[in-house]
């Protein structure tokens, strides 16, 4: 992969700040070749402001223009660009404008492939009102896992560690760190490149040709090999990168070779550190039978939402299922239905409409007349709530353009940390999505449901499970499921006596929508499901 790192000259009594964007803009005007990526340094829309007056006079004065300009570019260019910039969100009537640290990553069609905002802010951002970002992200360029930070983010061991349990192979890095000391920024970017196992690109400015702080712009691999350093150069720095390179080494002397991060990762104590993803014990994410809460508690809350969800955990449910469609603007719905109106006060077709549409609907009323104000959410809302709490059976409707939704959903639960933690349900199409672009994740199968094939589509798709309807499942088809290694749900029941037959049958998991009076079961030994040593936890 050919990467190229801009390191601009930071403004300065010499230097505007529109030089420098000026500088930014013609060096990627002036390339004579097509790189896969270019990443800029941080805050290239309004370098070197720190009046929060003229900071935000001057993005809303140039900001669009200089955006518009780096999405031609990356079209006409052909390239990929990370851009770090000051980003105002979409106006609410009756708010203080909201500014936000994001990095773009803008794809080869000037379309934008994802978006993180920075998460550790310096008190000079709290002072502007700049707000924090929430969670980390994860996406795939270019066949390359991809994660951020930005900046302050640098000195946080502890985001470092849990940006490593995402397995990336690059790490893109926007920064100023202007009065930082040149060699601690050289030795923060190798130790954090050798940590992460991922290559690290980061991008600055130059303070000057005798300075002795900043600058710096730099590409580090998994090994901790410096590939690229700008110094106090500035200008436009290329470099080729083999995007899959991992560090291996002996688990001890005299051990056997794997990579570095996989011997962490079999070795680390998550009680200690990551608390939201140990909070699901191996033993509770593996044990069966199970009761899964369809659609949350729909029995007493308004399905697919987060009260329904909370209220299924609240109850000690091991396992959660939720539905999902896709906006227009690309944000993934909880919704069973292709359109709102069954289950809200409004209505339309989810695909046609943008999430600030969605939600401002009413989706608990038509429930019950106690839960008006209940709202849609989002897989990243579920996912902020409850990731690692739970087991969630994610149904995807439809995969989207391209597969986009399946994408999507891949780079969410990366991101969340929690991809043993969930699986993805939906029939042929998207399983077919699912397998080629998040094979990681396990695959439920719900082709043939409704005519006995499922089996057959099961294997086709090489699922982990399948999910069988109530009036097409007999012994010898769980038995059958059970040898080829799948786990066996069941959609569905609501009545005890009914669900005792289906987990005598052999089933592992009955979706239910009044999950509480099928608890007893779990407990009662008259009830246990047949041995399924055999089959792969989820």
């Amino acid at each position: 992969m050919r990467i190229g790192i801009i390191q601009a000259p930071y403004p300065d009594h010499e230097t505007s700040s529109y030089d420098t964007c000026s500088f930014i803009q013609d060096s990627i005007e002036n390339m004579t070749e097509t790189l896969e990526l270019l990443v800029l340094p941080e805050y290239a829309n309004c370098p070197g402001i720190s009046d929060h007056d003229e900071l935000i006079a001057f993005v809303n004065r140039y900001s669009d223009s200089f955006l518009a300009a780096l999405q031609r570019l990356a079209r006409e260019k052909r390239t990929n660009i990370a851009l770090n910039a000051l980003l105002e969100e979409p106006p609410v009537s009756g708010r203080k404008p909201v500014f936000r640290n994001s990095t773009l990553l803008i794809g080869r069609d000037g379309n934008e492939i994802a978006r993180y905002e920075k998460i550790h802010l310096t008190p000079t951002e709290k002072e502007w009102g700049v707000v924090a970002g929430e969670r980390p992200v994860m996406c795939r360029l270019e066949g390359a896992r991809i994660t951020f930070a930005t900046c302050f983010d640098i000195y946080f061991a502890e985001y470092f560690e849990r940006l490593a349990a995402m397995q990336p192979d690059l790490l893109l890095f926007p920064s100023y760190q202007r009065s930082e000391d040149q060699e601690i920024i050289r030795l923060q970017t190798r130790s954090r490149a050798v940590d992460l196992e991922a290559h690290v690109l980061r991008a600055s400015y130059s303070m000057g040709e005798k300075a002795t702080t900043g600058g710096c712009s730099m590409v580090v691999d998994p090994l901790g090999r410096v590939l690229l350093d700008a110094g106090n150069a500035c200008g436009l720095f290329v470099c080729d990168i083999e995007p899959d390179l991992k560090r291996i080494r002996p688990a001890a002397h005299g051990l056997a070779r794997d990579t570095s991060r996989n011997i962490v990762e079999r070795n680390r104590c998550p009680k200690l550190y990551r608390p939201t993803t140990a909070a699901l014990s191996d033993h509770d994410r593996d044990r069966y039978p199970r009761v899964v809460a369809h659609r949350g508690w729909s029995g007493i809350a308004p399905e697919n939402t987060l009260p329904a969800f909370g209220a299924a955990l609240a109850l000690g449910i091991q396992e959660i299922e939720l539905d999902l469609w896709g906006s227009r603007d690309r944000e993934l719905i909880v919704c069973h239905d292709p359109t709102i109106d069954r289950t809200s006060d409004r209505s339309g077709r989810i695909e046609k409409m943008t999430w600030p549409e969605i939600k401002v609907a009413d989706a608990g009323a038509w429930f019950q007349e106690d839960w008006a104000g209940v709202r849609f959410c989002r897989l990243d809302d579920v996912l902020a709530r409850f990731a690692g709490q739970t087991i969630m059976n994610i149904h995807i409707k439809a995969p989207g353009e391209d597969g986009w939704v399946v994408e999507r959903v891949r780079d969410l639960v990366e991101a969340a940390g929690v991809r043993d933690h969930v699986y993805i349900a939906g029939e042929a199409d998207v399983l077919e999505w699912a397998l080629r672009l998040a094979p990681d994740i396990d695959r439920c199968c719900l082709e043939g449901q409704g005519d006995g094939s499922i089996l057959t589509h099961a294997l086709k798709y090489d699922c982990q499970r399948l999910q069988f309807g109530r009036t097409h499942v007999n012994r010898r088809m769980v038995e059958q499921a059970h040898a080829a290694g799948m786990i066996c749900n069941l959609f569905y029941a609501d009545d005890i006596e009914e669900a005792r037959d289906y987990f005598a049958l052999g089933i592992d998991s009955i979706l239910s929508n009044h999950p509480n009076r099928l608890l007893p079961l779990l407990s009662d030994s008259s009830a246990a499901a047949p041995d399924i040593s055999s089959c792969p936890s989820i």
